[in-house]
């Protein structure tokens, strides 16, 4: 017998400190998690990508140890995206 799925969704969390008691930005809460984190890993790759295009034009040692602990993280989402049941996970 399969076990039902469960609806795993983002809980509200603001972000970004703009003054010493505000946040500027928030993601919202009810987002389902999987796609949260597909976003996750496409704003990592980016950022990914841009790091080692500036690293590698200024051959600059601390852009490549920024690419790399971005690369390090996108491989965190990644992993827990296909952790998620239904997206190769246990279920």
């Amino acid at each position: 017998m399969s076990t039902p799925a469960i609806d795993i969704l983002t809980a509200e969390s603001a972000f970004f400190r703009c003054s010493s008691d505000s946040k500027l930005f928030a993601v919202r809460g009810d987002i389902p998690t999987d796609a949260a984190l597909e976003m996750a890993a496409s704003f990592l790759s980016a950022a990914r990508s841009l790091a080692y295009s500036v690293a590698g034009r200024n051959d600059d040692e601390e852009l490549f140890a920024l690419a790399y602990l971005i690369e390090m993280a996108n491989g965190v989402v990644d992993a827990s995206i296909a952790g998620l049941p239904g997206k190769g996970g246990a279920a």
